[in-house]
């Protein structure tokens, strides 16, 4: 068996595999949100084999949702994990680069080329 079998086959409830927490922070959190593996970042020899499979998965940037996937585990319950490894620094947010949008310029143009059609 691999360690993603060992994960599905556990009957434990999602209660004890979040330690009892019911949301991650921030709750502004969403299944699009991407996780990645802190370089170097040591995990404590108590943590779940939930928390250690998280960590092995996001050695590459992964979505909370295809966390889940891969896990089987519902994407509310990997928020509240990846939440606590955030917390622990194991594991880092990567967030989209903001642009402040098209220039006002090439959208007026953009409406000038729809208009003329």
């Amino acid at each position: 068996m691999n360690g993603h079998d060992d994960l599905v086959a556990r009957p434990v409830p999602l209660h004890v595999v979040t330690g009892g927490r019911d949301s991650p922070r921030p709750r502004a959190w969403r299944p699009e949100t991407v996780f990645v593996a802190r370089p170097g970042a040591v995990l404590a020899d108590s943590t779940s084999p939930e928390r250690r499979k998280i960590v092995e998965l996001c050695r590459n940037p992964l979505a909370a949702v295809e966390i889940a996937a891969y896990t089987r585990l519902p994407t509310s319950v990997v928020l509240v994990l990846a939440s606590a490894l955030v917390d622990n620094g194991v594991l880092s947010v990567r967030t989209a680069a903001r642009t402040d949008g098209p220039s006002t310029d090439l959208l007026e143009r953009v409406l000038d080329g729809l208009l003329k059609l």
